[in-house]
């Protein structure tokens, strides 16, 4: 699943539940559950392009030119 697309899931759940006060308990902390898998995902996608980022980062120099690995 894209990060966008799980955001945008994210999202909706965050509507649903505020917007709909008749849901039952146990449908209420399904969703919560819901949300707090998307958020860790989303977490660990993020934590990966940031990996990704240094890595990329440590390979040039200040200047932009590719440094010698």
């Amino acid at each position: 699943m894209e990060f966008e697309t799980a955001v945008g899931e994210l999202k909706a759940i965050i509507e649903d539940m505020e917007r709909d006060n008749k849901q039952t308990l146990n449908e209420t902390v399904e969703k919560y559950k819901e949300g707090l898998e998307l958020v860790t995902y989303c977490n660990d996608l993020l934590k990966k392009a940031e990996q990704q980022i240094v890595v990329y980062d440590s390979m040039f120099s200040d200047e932009g030119e590719p440094n010698d690995l």
